[in-house]
Formats: C-alpha cells, sequence, structure tokens
C-alpha cells in the first residue's frame, strides 16, 4: 500500500475514494459557479469546507440532497466568515454515500475534525441530531 501511495504521487495520480474531484487539485470555494460541473445538480452526497495555511482548519462538513445549491449557498454564508479571506481560500470536495448514512458520516467528520462551524444555515439541508451513531467514512486527503 506504501508503494502504490509513493509510485501515484510521483506519477500524480492520488486515490482519494469516493471524493470528488477524483483528479487534480481540489477546488476552491469561490470557484464554484457556473462552470463547476453540472454533476453536482440535484446530486446528493456530503461536502467538506476547509481551510489551508498556517494553521488549516476544517470549516464545516455537512449532508445535502443537492450538493450543487448547497455549494451555493455556502458561498454566500460561509467565505462571509474572516478567516476564509486569508489562508489560501476556502476548498471544498464532496462524495457519495447512501442518503441513509448520511447524517451518521457528517457526525463522525464533526467529532473526528471539530470544524468550526457545526451550526449554520446550511444544516438546513442536511440536520445531524445530538443522538445520531458515528459512521466511519474516509477524510478527504491529498
Amino acid at each position: 500500500m506504501a508503494l502504490k501511495s509513493l509510485i501515484d504521487k510521483l506519477t500524480g495520480k492520488s486515490d482519494r475514494g469516493s471524493w470528488q474531484p477524483a483528479a487534480g487539485p481540489y477546488p476552491r470555494l469561490v470557484s464554484m459557479d457556473e462552470a463547476a460541473p453540472s454533476v453536482l445538480k440535484n446530486k446528493g452526497g456530503v461536502f467538506a469546507l476547509w481551510h489551508r495555511g498556517v494553521r488549516p482548519q476544517w470549516i464545516y462538513i455537512g449532508y445535502t440532497p443537492d450538493l450543487w445549491a448547497a455549494l451555493l449557498a455556502a458561498q454566500g454564508k460561509i467565505l462571509m466568515w474572516p478567516f476564509t479571506t486569508s489562508n489560501d481560500g476556502v476548498y471544498v470536495a464532496w462524495a457519495d454515500c447512501p442518503a441513509g448514512t448520511r447524517p451518521a458520516v457528517v457526525a463522525h467528520f464533526r467529532a473526528v475534525c471539530a470544524p468550526a462551524i457545526e451550526t449554520s444555515p446550511l444544516n438546513e439541508s442536511g440536520p445531524v441530531d445530538a443522538d445520531t451513531k458515528p459512521m466511519e467514512f474516509p477524510l478527504p486527503v491529498d
């Protein structure tokens, strides 16, 4: 497994599992506009927002029945936070997972990653109850 990782790094390939985009750099949230993949429209899944920089941080992790609508909404709700204009911007990744498991996957991420924002108007499209049992799911990596 370690050899495959090394070969993938040398050849520019990465195994992101379910996380999209499957290749290339993760996109910045601000660049998610009409040029973004139309495959996100009416497609459900989980999504993660983070920033890099001196102190990288998970910003928000959620789920939605419509990734396109959620990411556009995140542009208006997340990008207004002060830490999002510095630290090299906000990045986004999304993954498909069965609708019934999405709250549990997000509960796992929130417990493991401790994102800066847990309560947001974005939760309206994908609420996570306090008693939701977390379900492991791989983190977006590169």
